[in-house]
């Protein structure tokens, strides 16, 4: 894809690839990514730099959010098609979650089935002896809304430290119910858990990088 932008954006990413810590390639196929999503070869250039800063402003990994939106595109098509700038804050949003977008791509496809899902939701609600409702998740996973949906399987799978003290069986059908494994969902709320707590100075940073993707079409 490097051949097919203008030597101005090649420089633009092949700098945003060495600030943010990630390989050239990555940064042409993220560049080919916000492009198939509906941006311009500039407002993808732009992009790159403005998801960057909104990344280590929440106190993310640069890299980590572009390989997560280069390896999803055609979760990306299908969810995003036509907001590339959507796409990118919900790689971010559902990553401050504790979840990938590769995450999301499969509890999607797991609500899908609706009648496995609610048998998966009632074992894990017996099994915890409290209710597990994944119905808010599905409506927004059937409306395309990534983030809430995410929200929605945050909200019912509870705290790392109440997974911890979750018997086996308690912790796999909870998982399950998620469409998960249980080591994905351990993990999920390990780091949802360390990335929680931005001081009001790191939230301000923070808005103030969000509002910079938000305008980047405005960018010259």
């Amino acid at each position: 894809r490097f051949s097919e932008l203008t030597d101005t954006t090649l420089v633009q990413i092949s700098d945003a690839a060495k600030v943010f810590g990630y390989a050239a390639e990555t940064a042409s196929q993220l560049q080919g990514t916000f492009m198939e999503l509906g941006a311009d070869e500039r407002v993808a250039g732009n992009m790159q730099v403005a998801v960057g800063n909104l990344a280590k402003a929440n106190k993310l990994a640069p890299g980590v959010i572009a390989k997560d939106l280069v390896d999803n595109s055609e979760y990306l098509a299908t969810n995003f098609a036509g907001m590339p700038i959507e796409a990118a804050k919900a790689a971010i949003e559902v990553r401050k979650l504790g979840y990938s977008l590769s995450q999301a791509s499969k509890i999607q496809d797991h609500l899908f089935d609706v009648q496995g899902s609610l048998t998966a939701q009632m074992e894990a609600s017996v099994a915890m002896g409290k209710l597990i409702d994944v119905s808010a998740a599905r409506n927004y996973a059937l409306q395309g809304e990534t983030v809430k949906m995410m929200e929605g399987i945050s909200k019912q799978s509870g705290t790392y430290a109440e997974f911890q003290k979750a018997s086996v069986p308690q912790r796999m059908l909870l998982a399950k119910a998620f469409g998960m494994e249980v080591g994905e969902l351990q993990k999920s709320l390990y780091i949802r858990e360390k990335l929680t707590g931005l001081s009001e100075e790191e939230q301000k940073y923070a808005l103030d990088h969000l509002k910079t993707l938000d305008g980047v079409e405005k960018m010259s």
